[in-house]
């Protein structure tokens, strides 16, 4: 025995016009002419013209596709089984796109024929729905009739305007050619999530390989997501990303999981990084492309070469001074809030950017593990190095105001040839050099008057680029002028020569 099927649901016109209503209209032409570039038509005309003295819009599209419909009754039945949802570049899911313009069209009094190769089909909301032998030799054609303000026209033909075309598919608007935006690049072979039946017609999520073609927003659209031409989701990054498959999306068909769109934003950064501004690299949507496992090295290193320059290092908290230096060389400094945690990750594993401490380490007065410098007794100081030890105290004193210790080391490996901390100025030997101790002359003098103020001006600051140690540089070179100029500091008291 075969059981008879029934209608189970009655649908409220009215209220299902209310909640289209809500969404706007663009999403009425879409679903016209995705239904159309579907069937795999060579041309479309879509026209959306005000129906003179009432508020009313007529949307007409016409395909040339030789089959046209291959069940009328698709035309009218929710949920009928679709062949394109099994065929995951084709953009149809749920055989729902003309039932919602005509859902619309009659909640406010309009109509709806569609005429095709197997016949055509008349609704409106007195007389329902009129069948006729009326047919087309090939291809289909949907008048549409429907409630409109003159704005809300408008929005459709802009929203048609920000159609991609699909290769082949010639389409015109109100009799003007549809003009695909300036293409930037295309990644095929690209493993993204999608939407496509099983064996028992149930649409399922599956990941697979598709083809993403990349363009340049036109004047006055902000980029989005596009499913093989149509607009699905405004991202308002710099570039318009359409995927050559089904996107996986809610019932409303107007939003992606925060996944979806992060690895959508990595292939875009991949194919269109050079091509940032500045400012563009900076922004949101490019950290968040950072983040996926996806991205691609070439794109992280202009990413970063445009937002932090070529010199960049990332801050240490282990070694502040090797960031000052680096900043003194015209290097700028990575900070953690810079980027998000999945960035960084990614900075991390292509080594784009390296710590401060490993590019510029700085010189560490005593070992990792804690063991002095090699001091030289003061016993086997030569008489040049006690020389200079004494002058290095008649200096501390006039520059500091204080009397300092002085220890000269022998440390031929590290990088540092003097420090000073805590009142104690430590010089190494093997690194300044004989010349540094023996020579007497006027460059003599100088050069160990350099390295004293450098030192001294410690006394205020340990960071090289502290305003403090600007300062107290400026402070201590004064004090020792200002006691030479009056006589009370003379050098030439400790062997040095003016010729």
């Amino acid at each position: 025995m075969t059981a008879t099927r029934r209608n189970v649901f009655d649908v409220d016109l009215d209220g299902l016009g209310k909640l289209l209503e809500r969404r706007g209209l663009e999403w009425l032409v879409y679903e016209l002419v995705q239904n159309a570039w579907d069937t795999g038509t060579r041309e479309v005309d879509l026209r959306i013209e005000p129906v003179p003295g009432r508020p009313f819009v007529d949307v007409n599209i016409v395909d040339d596709h030789p089959e046209g419909f291959a069940d009328l009754s698709h035309a009218w039945t929710l949920f009928a089984e679709s062949s394109r949802k099994l065929n995951p570049e084709q953009r149809g899911r749920f055989n729902l796109g003309e039932k919602l313009v005509l859902a619309y069209a009659l909640a406010h009094g309009g109509e709806v024929e569609i005429v095709t190769t197997t016949g055509s089909v008349r609704f409106d909301r007195d007389r329902g729905r009129t069948k006729s032998r009326k047919a087309r030799a090939c291809g289909s054609e949907i008048n549409a009739r429907v409630r409109a303000t003159r704005a809300q026209m408008d929005e459709m033909i802009a929203a048609a305007g920000r159609l991609i075309p699909p290769p082949g598919a010639f389409t015109t608007v109100n009799g003007e050619r549809l003009k695909t935006p300036e293409f930037i690049g295309l990644k095929s072979g690209v493993l993204l999530p999608t939407v496509v039946a099983d064996e028992a017609g149930v649409l399922r999520r599956a990941e697979r390989r598709t083809s993403v073609r990349f363009y340049k927003p036109r004047p006055g659209e902000k980029a989005a997501i596009y499913e093989m031409g149509i607009p699905i989701v405004e991202t308002g990054d710099a570039f318009h990303a359409d995927v050559g498959q089904k996107v996986p999306l809610n019932m409303d068909r107007d939003n992606v999981t925060p996944a979806y769109l992060r690895a959508v934003r990595a292939l875009v950064l991949n194919a269109a990084a050079d091509l940032l501004t500045e400012e563009e690299a900076a922004e949101g949507w490019v950290a968040d492309a950072l983040g996926h496992a996806a991205i691609e090295e070439t794109a992280v290193l202009d990413v970063l070469d445009k937002r932090f320059g070529e010199k960049r290092a990332i801050v240490d908290p282990s070694d502040r001074e090797a960031g000052h230096r680096l900043v003194s060389e015209g290097y700028r400094i990575m900070h953690g809030p810079s980027l998000p945690k999945r960035a960084w990750e990614t900075v991390r594993r292509f080594q784009a950017a390296r710590p401060a401490g490993q590019i510029s380490p700085s010189a560490k007065p005593y070992a990792e593990d804690g063991t002095p410098e090699r001091v030289i007794p003061e016993s086997e100081w030569s008489a040049n190095q006690r020389r200079i030890a004494t002058f290095a105290v008649a200096a501390g004193c006039v520059a500091l105001g204080f009397e300092v210790s002085v220890r000269i080391v022998r440390e031929p490996t590290v990088a540092w040839i003097a420090n000073y901390g805590n009142g104690r100025l430590c010089l190494n030997a093997p690194k300044l050099g004989a010349s540094f101790f023996e020579d007497r002359s006027p460059s003599g003098l100088t050069r160990v008057l350099a390295l004293l103020v450098h030192e001294y001006g410690h006394k205020w600051s340990p960071n090289h680029l502290d305003t403090a140690y600007h300062d107290g540089l400026c402070m201590a070179g004064a004090r020792i002028a200002t006691s030479m100029a009056r006589g009370k500091f003379d050098p030439s008291g400790h062997g040095f020569r003016f010729e």
